[in-house]
C-alpha cells in the first residue's frame, strides 16, 4: 500500500479493541497478518491494541473527520473515491459511522467500502442501511453473511451525560458492562467461520429490523444522543471469482 500513515505516540483510545470484537463480532486473532482499516476510526487505535496483543497486522485508521486528534489517513468528504486500491483490504471495519453519513451519501460511501475490501463488518445499521447493503451486494459481487441483533449500551447512554461523565469510576463501570452485554451472538474468530456460519438457516443468521435509521436525541445536558433502539450488526463478504 501506498498511503502513507503517522501517528502519535501514547494515543488515547476512546473505543478499545475489545469493544471492536464485541460490537462488530469478531475474535482479536482473526486479524492475524491481516490488512485492516478501521473505518471512521475518530481517536481509536486498535492497531496499538493489537501490538500489545501480540498480533501482527496491518492496520490503517481512516476518518472524515477534520476534528480528530490523530494524524490518520482522512477523506475528503468531495471526492468520488476513498484514497485506495480495489481490494486492497482483507477486513473492514465500521463502527458508529453510517449514521453520521447523509443519507444521500450512503449508498456512494458504502460502495466505495465494499470496492476497497474483502470483508466488511459493520453496526450498528438500520433497515435503510440494510436495503442499501442489500442493492450493493448483488452489484459489488459481496453476500450477507450474517445480520444479527445489538443490545442497548448504558455506557453509550450514559457517557453523553456531562456531569456523569466527570465521575472516573461510573465510566468505567458501565463501559465495561457495556462491553459484555452487548456482545455478539455470532463471533468470527477464524477465516473459515465465515463459511461455516453460511450453512446456518437463513432466517437465524439474517434478522432484519423495522426501524429505518438511527434517531438523535438533543438536550442541554446531554451531548448529542443516538438512540440506538432496534440496531443489527452485519458481516458482508466479498464472492470469490
Amino acid at each position: 500500500m501506498n498511503n502513507k500513515i503517522t501517528s502519535l505516540p501514547n494515543i488515547s483510545t476512546n473505543r478499545h479493541l475489545i469493544y471492536y470484537e464485541k460490537m462488530l463480532g469478531f475474535s482479536r486473532e482473526l486479524l492475524q497478518e491481516k490488512n485492516v482499516i478501521d473505518f471512521w476510526s475518530w481517536s481509536s487505535d486498535i492497531g496499538n491494541d493489537l501490538k500489545h496483543s501480540w498480533i501482527i497486522s496491518n492496520v490503517i485508521n481512516f476518518d472524515l473527520s477534520i476534528k480528530t486528534k490523530v494524524n490518520w489517513v482522512r477523506w475528503d468528504a468531495t471526492a468520488q473515491h476513498l484514497p485506495f486500491k480495489n481490494d486492497c483490504f482483507d477486513i473492514l471495519l465500521s463502527l458508529w459511522s453510517l449514521y453520521q453519513i447523509d443519507h444521500d451519501k450512503r449508498s456512494h460511501v458504502i460502495q466505495e467500502m465494499m470496492r476497497i475490501s474483502k470483508t466488511i463488518h459493520i453496526g450498528p445499521v438500520y433497515q435503510h442501511d440494510i436495503d442499501i447493503i442489500e442493492k450493493l451486494c448483488s452489484e459489488m459481487n459481496y453476500e450477507m453473511i450474517l445480520c444479527q441483533p445489538q443490545k442497548f449500551s448504558w455506557y453509550s447512554f450514559l457517557k453523553h451525560i456531562k456531569w456523569l461523565r466527570d465521575i472516573p469510576w461510573i465510566g468505567k463501570i458501565t463501559q465495561w458492562i457495556s462491553i459484555f452485554q452487548r456482545q455478539a451472538k455470532f463471533m468470527i474468530e477464524i477465516d473459515d467461520d465465515y463459511d461455516i456460519y453460511k450453512k446456518i438457516e437463513l432466517e437465524k443468521r439474517i434478522i432484519k429490523t423495522e426501524q429505518r435509521t438511527a434517531k438523535i436525541l438533543y438536550s442541554p445536558n446531554w451531548d448529542p444522543l443516538i438512540q440506538q433502539g432496534d440496531a443489527r450488526l452485519c458481516i458482508l463478504k466479498k464472492l470469490k471469482l
